[in-house]
């Protein structure tokens, strides 16, 4: 049995803690309840910009009702006894959409979890159009099969289109269920049709609007076939928009999804975007909590309360690995064949100061070398008054033969501890400066505590909680940096599989000093600090 957005929206009174919506039939749905209903969703992590137009909102509305959950017709929630009416988050996806329309974009990227009716609210989206609008001409694909794609039309579009209109001499539009000419064709000359995913098929036409669902399951073959069909088929439509939309994938390079998220997170290439997930930097430790994973879920997923309840969630968090937990009920997406760095480096240059002050009485010193002994870093990372992380790389080069004195000299000049893995190349070091004397303090880190020092690096500088003085090595090494499987359940900073001399020492020591500095100091001030 295949479960769909209709069938979702069917079954959602049978679940607690149901979103208020307003009467049908109420003449002010359109202004205040409409906004009130819009402000009810949990935020979102990215938005691009809301519309308040009262014509897309009824052109949605319009939709909503061939639908059936809305108007007159909707249908009847078993456990209110009450008419459906549109979800909280379908209202804002509207709003989302119709602004990028207004703005003139061009694309638009839709992220939710899975069980948030996403598809629904774009499908009616595009029907309402297609009835208000004249020869208005929509194409609607997922990039998994083209069975599924049908087999979403019949359940989700024509089982209630065929119920609000029993007769079909008397409808206003036409059904064609013909495998692979599935579509609605209006009277007005607009039509909307189910394409394969494949590129050839949406050059037979000119389309108004294009909606790639399951985005991210498309491979970078199907993604660049899929786009060098479609794209130029919406050059000679004013006003034209591509919708791509779906679920966390496991991989992000040559994804179509993540690409056109990371466009609208960025305001590129005229990129609009919704985005409901979680923080990127969230580890598997913390999936492993359910407590912390529930006030991630509440935090990310526009549907618990609405269509699905907690208690559901928690039975797949039982069921589910991490991994998977993450891309369907948070929206975290995988890294599987990184090829690059996964931190936001558009982000990252806007948290560069220009000097590095005076180091503080206090703060970590932590060393780091790569596994090859080609490189290695020597980093200081403290808090300042506002609380921000700032890391500062003290000494960087070639090999490792330089690293003990170095940080010998540092460590008794500051009268700080050498904060330092216990596995890997560095342990060299660490054996000599163990036989110095006077023996200096040396702080050595367990597994459990770089895999905290390196999740609590990511999270500062995600969360923009975060000051560097624009060095070249740690740049570098930010660009590069990507996150390691270690086990089933967690990560660690690593290099790229297929570039392994990449030198992310800087970042990896920069982890073991700023973990440190927090554990051990009381945040003391520097006058002057970043």
């Amino acid at each position: 049995m295949v479960t769909t957005d209709a069938t979702i929206l069917r079954e959602q009174a049978s679940f607690d803690n149901e979103a208020t919506t307003p009467d049908t039939g109420s003449s002010s749905f359109l202004t205040d309840e409409w906004d009130s209903l819009r402000s009810s969703v949990i935020p979102p992590r990215h938005v691009s910009v809301l519309s308040d137009s009262p014509e897309g909102r009824e052109e949605f509305l319009a939709g909503a009702e061939l639908l059936r959950f809305y108007g007159d017709r909707a249908y009847t929630n078993p456990t209110t006894r009450q008419p459906m009416q549109p979800l909280p988050q379908q209202c804002l996806a509207a709003d989302a959409v119709n602004g990028a329309a207004e703005a003139g974009m061009s694309s638009f990227a839709l992220l939710m979890p899975r069980r948030a009716s996403k598809t629904s609210g774009l499908f009616a989206l595009a029907l309402g159009r297609c009835q208000t609008r004249e020869n208005y001409l929509v194409a609607y694909t997922m990039t998994t099969t083209a069975l599924k794609a049908r087999t979403r039309f019949k359940t989700d579009i024509v089982r209630p289109l065929e119920e609000l209109y029993p007769d079909a001499k008397t409808r206003p539009f036409q059904i064609v269920k013909a495998g692979g000419s599935e579509c609605v064709v209006f009277q007005n000359g607009s039509r909307f049709a189910i394409l394969p995913p494949k590129g050839e098929s949406f050059r037979s036409d000119s389309w108004d609007l294009i909606i790639i669902d399951e985005a991210g399951e498309a491979d970078p073959e199907t993604t660049e076939d899929i786009l060098a069909g479609a794209l130029s088929t919406m050059d000679t439509r004013p006003d034209a928009m591509l919708i791509v939309t779906g679920t966390a994938a496991k991989f992000r390079d040559g994804n179509l999804l993540w690409q056109t998220l990371e466009d609208g997170r960025h305001a590129r290439l005229n990129t609009g975007i919704l985005e409901f997930s979680a923080p990127d930097s969230t580890t598997e430790d913390e999936l492993d909590d359910w407590e912390t994973a529930k006030a991630l879920v509440l935090a990310a997923h526009p549907g618990v309360g609405v269509l699905t309840n907690i208690s559901k969630v928690e039975e797949r968090w039982h069921k589910l690995s991490r991994a998977q937990f993450a891309e369907e009920y948070l929206s975290i997406f995988g890294t599987d064949g990184a090829v690059g760095g996964f931190l936001d480096m558009d982000a990252w240059r806007k948290l560069a100061v220009e000097k590095m002050p005076t180091l503080p009485a206090k703060f970590g010193l932590a060393i780091a070398t790569h596994p090859d002994m080609t490189f290695s870093s020597i980093v200081a990372a403290w808090r300042d008054r506002k609380g921000r992380a700032c890391v500062g790389v003290l000494e960087h080069g070639h090999g490792i033969d330089w690293l003990g004195e170095k940080s010998l000299a540092i460590s008794r000049k500051h009268a700080q501890p050498v904060v330092h893995d216990t596995q890997g190349s560095v342990s060299v070091e660490v054996e000599w400066l163990s036989r110095r004397r006077p023996k200096p303090r040396l702080a050595p880190q367990s597994f459990g505590e770089v895999k905290t020092a390196h999740a609590l690096l990511v999270k500062e500088i995600e969360r923009g909680n975060f000051v560097h003085f624009g060095q070249p090595m740690l740049d570098a090494a930010a660009a590069v940096a990507v996150k390691r499987p270690v086990g089933d359940k967690a990560w660690l900073l690593g290099r790229n599989r297929k570039t392994p001399a990449d030198d992310i020492t800087p970042m990896e020591a920069a982890a073991l000093a700023l973990r440190y500095y927090d554990a051990t100091s009381t945040r003391q001030r520097v006058k002057g600090s970043a």
